[in-house]
């Protein structure tokens, strides 16, 4: 059977996912995304080489995002890589372009974290400071990307979204 864990990979995230036997169901959920729901032909090409080696919470954010979009009924385009991570036919006939960005602690500060938990026994307030700064730092870094390389692809009538999310699978 074809499936996205059948290779081994270099993201510590995937891994984790790919041999956990708590997460079964997201294993299960991803493949009949990815697969059988035909979300692959709305994903980057390197979609699966990205998610094993360079980004799972990443690439796992655009594919819940790609299925949220599937459900709407909308008409999703592919977009090949060219542009915005999706592009959907709205009914009256623009088109809306959403750029997917994840954002998270990056692995020093994630452990930092975690430390600062089990050192209070498992109560931690994450500073607000560091949440904020952290989305702010994504949107702004998205916003300039989309200015640099996606104007000549968003037509002037379109809108422009940035779809945010921090989830994190360690």
């Amino acid at each position: 059977m074809t499936s996205i864990w059948n290779e081994t990979g270099s993201d510590s995230n995937y891994e984790h996912a790919r041999q956990a036997n708590g997460l079964a169901e997201l294993r299960e959920w991803m493949d009949q995304q990815y697969y059988a729901e035909g979300l692959k032909d709305y994903l980057d090409d390197n979609f699966l080489s990205e998610l094993r080696n360079n980004g799972f919470n990443a690439r796992l954010w655009e594919l819940a995002l790609a299925a949220k979009l599937k459900v709407t009924g909308l008409r999703m385009i592919p977009t090949h890589g060219v542009g915005p991570d999706f592009c959907i036919e709205l009914p009256g006939g623009g088109r809306a372009w959403i750029e997917a960005v994840h954002t998270g602690a990056d692995d020093a500060q994630a452990q930092e974290w975690m430390d600062r938990l089990q050192a209070k026994g498992g109560e931690f307030d994450t500073q607000i400071d560091e949440v904020v700064l952290r989305f702010s730092s994504s949107l702004y870094g998205k916003a300039v990307k989309i200015n640099q390389k996606y104007l000549s692809t968003v037509g002037a009538d379109d809108f422009m979204l940035i779809g945010v999310a921090s989830l994190d699978i360690h």
